[in-house]
């Protein structure tokens, strides 16, 4: 730091700051360096943090395009099973070949309820992790 004297006596401590001088057509130009320096190290933190951003976002609609591809999956899934039955029952020629034809329609449909369950638990967890990836530290349980 550099001192300066003012009349009264008193010596005061001035920061030191580092000067860029150059001249452009003639006309002096002088430029603080730290300031330079500052702007660089803010603009980059910037960048980082937009691509760090873009990269989370990216990761989130990730995850939402493959639930969406699974879950279409799982209607067509039901949707055959239905037309299975349909078709089934068309060709039974008594009840007991209809209450198999319909028993099996059930087993099949809660194998994939069980399968449901399980999946959205795991898509559940998998979503969360991803938006809380999202949030600034200190915002999920009870922060601001």
């Amino acid at each position: 730091m550099a001192q300066q004297e003012h009349d009264t006596g008193t010596s005061v401590r001035l920061p030191e700051l580092n000067f860029i001088t150059a001249e452009v057509e003639g006309t002096k130009v002088v430029a603080d360096t730290k300031v330079a320096d500052t702007e660089t190290e803010v603009a980059d933190m910037e960048s980082k943090q937009f691509e760090t951003m873009f990269e989370m976002q990216k990761e989130l609609f990730g995850n939402l395009e493959e639930l969406n591809r699974s879950w279409v999956a799982r209607i067509q899934s039901q949707l055959e099973i239905a037309f299975e039955l349909v078709g089934k029952l068309t060709a039974t020629r008594s009840i007991p070949d209809a209450a198999t034809a319909y028993q099996e329609c059930m087993s099949r449909q809660m194998e994939g309820f069980a399968e449901d369950g399980r999946r959205l638990f795991a898509d559940g967890q998998k979503f969360m992790s991803t938006v809380a990836q999202l949030l600034p530290k200190g915002s999920v349980a009870g922060g601001v």
